[in-house]
């Protein structure tokens, strides 16, 4: 649910004329004849139009309000701007780095991870990250994810990193990464399946080996 009150930086209590100063401060400054080429300034200026739409009809206020209320009650987390540019997509890719990173890889819920990742990655966000085409930006954000995927198995990590493959904006070396990621992945996931009939042979051979010399 996204913050319309936090959007145009007023309370929950702002009256109809505060609502509408608010917006018309933001609007000339974020408008895109005063910002030409700026696609931050653009996405910005189409998040002021649909928060305003909203708080600025007394029935629709209420009824988004009330569901605010609720958001806030149930301690669920705002979308805010996460989606909004690059850049704030980058923020939420390295904080969510940084909190894997702190989590026991044993213990962890690698498929909460995964669905959060999934969702994070949704088509709205990759239609964002192409059509800002910040290729360096989008490398930083690949890196991170793929950082944060690390503890997670071939069979969810695969569903990730073909999302990523599709992000068109991205360097070659970006490109190798995944390729490179995976192919590791794919290495754990063979080591895991054969790892038990390997040590089985492993260790009869030694025995076989300590029974011979033995006689």
């Amino acid at each position: 649910m996204k913050d319309y009150y936090n959007t145009l930086n007023i309370p929950v209590n702002a009256s109809p004329a505060d609502i509408k100063k608010a917006y018309r401060v933001l609007a000339m400054r974020f408008h895109p004849d005063k910002n030409a080429g700026d696609k931050y300034a653009e996405a910005f200026f189409k998040e002021l139009q649909e928060a305003y739409n909203v708080l600025s009809k007394p029935h629709e206020r209420r009824v988004y309000t009330q569901k605010r209320f609720y958001n806030v009650a149930s301690a669920q987390k705002f979308e805010g701007n996460a989606a909004l540019t690059p850049v704030h997509f980058l923020e939420d890719c390295q904080q969510l780095e940084i909190h894997v990173r702190s989590l026991d890889f044993f213990r962890m819920d690698k498929i909460g991870l995964h669905d959060h990742i999934m969702k994070l990655l949704s088509p709205s966000s990759i239609h964002m990250l192409e059509r800002f085409g910040e290729i360096s930006t989008n490398d930083k954000i690949v890196a991170a994810i793929l950082n944060s995927i690390q503890p997670l198995p071939l069979f969810l990590a695969k569903d990730i990193t073909g999302i990523l493959s599709k992000i068109q904006s991205t360097s070659a070396q970006t490109s190798e990464s995944i390729a490179a990621f995976m192919k590791k992945k794919k290495q754990e996931a063979l080591w895991e399946r054969y790892q038990i009939p390997v040590l089985i042979v492993v260790t009869l051979f030694i025995c076989v080996t300590i029974y011979m010399l033995s006689q």
